[in-house]
């Protein structure tokens, strides 16, 4: 093929054509069916059809660039309990 693509088996490997790596990505993202998936979702999916080097690290960036995402994305943070008030010196 002479499109930065090369087929083998099931799956496509991109050369280093960063368009068609984005335009892949980005289907792969904001489509109505995945509705913006985590970096792990959305590699476990592209991996059974795509293939290029440094593809893990490549989505992950992709996905963290994503303005939907940064605001949907739950934080993982431990609950510290309450304030405890300062104590004010006299």
């Amino acid at each position: 093929m002479n499109d930065g693509m090369v087929a083998m088996g099931r799956q496509l490997y991109l050369l280093d054509d960063k368009d068609l790596k984005g335009e892949v990505m980005g289907k792969a993202h904001e489509s109505k069916l995945m509705v913006h998936p985590s970096s792990t979702k959305m590699y476990r999916d592209l991996k059974e059809f795509y293939w290029w080097s440094n593809m893990k690290r490549e989505i992950a960036e992709y996905v963290t660039e994503c303005g939907m995402y940064q605001q949907v994305k739950v934080e993982y943070q431990k609950y510290v309990g309450q304030l405890q008030p300062l104590v004010i010196p006299e």
